[in-house]
Order: C-alpha cells, then sequence, then structure tokens
C-alpha cells in the first residue's frame, strides 16, 4: 500500500519548479530548527503558544489513547474487547465530523473552534473520570448528590454515583462520542493555523514544527502517566488528561493569528 501511495502521488501530484518567496533574503526557506529559533524569537507569540497548545492537548489524548483499555478493565471492570469498543465511538465521530468541522472553523474562526473543541473535551473527559467508585472527583459527585438530595443507598454509596456506574455502558459510549467530535473540531483546524503562521517559502518549516510538538507528546504522555499511576493509580488518567487539555486552552487563549477569517491569508505572518 505505501508502494502504490508513492507511485500514485508521483504520477498525479505536480509541484511547481519554483516556489513563491525561495529566493528572497527576508523570506527564504529555512530548516526545521531555524524555524523554531524563529518562533521562540518572535515578538508575537501566536505561534508559539499554538505549539505548546498542541503538545498539552496531544499529551492529554496520547494517555488516554495507550491506557484506556487497561482504565476500562481496572476500574469499569469491562473487558478489553468492550472498552475497545467504547473507544470505537471517539473514531466514529471523529471521522464524521472532520469535514464538517472545518467548514464551521471557515465560517466562525479556527482559533474559536478550537477552543470550544477544547472547552466540550474536557467536560468530556471529566465526566468519564468521575465514573468510579475512588474516583478523584467522587467529592464533586458527592456534593451534587447532596444539592439534588438523593441521599445514599444502603451500602452508604451516593445514589447518583450508583445511578452513573449502573448506566456505564450508555454514559462512556456518549461521552466517548462527543469527545470525537471535539476532537475533529481541535485537530482538523489545528495544522492548517499553524502553516498559516509561516510565509509561503517556510510552510515546509513550520509542518516540521506541528509534527516535532505532536510526536515528542506522543513520546511523552504515555510515560509522564505511567509514573502518575504509579503513584496515583490508574484512576489518576483522566484528572491528569484533563489538567493537560485546560493548559492546552490557556495556550489557545492568547494565539492571535492563523486565522483566515480573521487576518487573511495574506498577512497571517
Amino acid at each position: 500500500l505505501m508502494i502504490l501511495s508513492v507511485v500514485v502521488l508521483r504520477r498525479t501530484i505536480k509541484e511547481p519548479t519554483h516556489v513563491e518567496g525561495v529566493g528572497d533574503s527576508s523570506s527564504g526557506s529555512i530548516g526545521i530548527l531555524e524555524a523554531l529559533a524563529s518562533v521562540v524569537r518572535q515578538r508575537e507569540k501566536s505561534a508559539m503558544r499554538m505549539l505548546l497548545a498542541i503538545f498539552f492537548w496531544f499529551i492529554a489524548w496520547n494517555g488516554i489513547e495507550a491506557f484506556f483499555t487497561l482504565y476500562g478493565r481496572e476500574v469499569w471492570n469491562v473487558s478489553e474487547a468492550t472498552g475497545a469498543l467504547y473507544m470505537g465511538f471517539f473514531s466514529v465521530t471523529l471521522v464524521a465530523f472532520a469535514i464538517p468541522s472545518g467548514f464551521i472553523a471557515t465560517a466562525v474562526g479556527r482559533a474559536r473552534i478550537i477552543r470550544i473543541g477544547l472547552t466540550v473535551l474536557s467536560i468530556c473527559l471529566v465526566g468519564l473520570g468521575l465514573l468510579a467508585h475512588d474516583s478523584l472527583g467522587r467529592p464533586i459527585v458527592e456534593a451534587i448528590n447532596g444539592v439534588l438530595g438523593l441521599g445514599c443507598d444502603a451500602a452508604g454509596q451516593a445514589r447518583l454515583l450508583g445511578a452513573m456506574l449502573a448506566n456505564i455502558g450508555i454514559i462512556v459510549p456518549a461521552l466517548m462520542g462527543l469527545a470525537g467530535l471535539s476532537w475533529a473540531l481541535i485537530n482538523t483546524n489545528s495544522y492548517p493555523m499553524v502553516v498559516d503562521m509561516a510565509v509561503r517559502a517556510q510552510t515546509g518549516a513550520y509542518t516540521g514544527l506541528y509534527y516535532l510538538f505532536s510526536s515528542l507528546a506522543a513520546i511523552t504522555g504515555p510515560p509522564v502517566f505511567g509514573l502518575l499511576r504509579d503513584a496515583l493509580g490508574t484512576r489518576a488518567l483522566f484528572p491528569f488528561s484533563v489538567v493537560c487539555v485546560i493548559v492546552a486552552l490557556v495556550f489557545m487563549a492568547g494565539v492571535r493569528k492563523g486565522d483566515p477569517t480573521r487576518t487573511g491569508l495574506s498577512d497571517a505572518k
């Protein structure tokens, strides 16, 4: 398949012999290390904030992706096959909303739609993290249970928590599906934002920066959560991911470039 893909690309993609901007000393092509140094030195920090946001939201999701079935077995008492099925709801909605999310972002702005996606994703992760007898957020569930006046069952467990745990087979797929939708809003629009922060001759270098930060997150996320799991147990998975998503949201709040609906492609840098 890879060989076939290369052949198709070679025969169907006609690249220009001259790239606009190359040869201009002020905006010529640069390597990835030069691009990173340039991003760090820029007075306007949108590109740096965007890359850091990408790093943190990929850390959040890569940790979940690596340990989700283990979490399902140890915390929700479901089989690995069931855990994989739950993860499938995420994948289905991600694919279904990938193209629509691009059109939505064109209408309302990429940065705004990514912030909405991060907010929805954090809510989904909080909900998933509360679905456990010994979750770190159990005091929150008990407080809500008290406000609603639901009381406790014969075993002393908050009735709200009992109802949530009894309906894991409904709640988890619903939250995972919503998380997939939010991930489509985030991931579909992040790469175009990074590229639109570069002049045309430097799109390759900025593409490299995008994959550098996302790959670093893929390398960093699982080991970091592994250390947390050793210290706090598997229940730390979703709180850890929520914190990372919130950090990404904070960085995204400072991004002011890379959105053609606001600045136009010609002056995105």
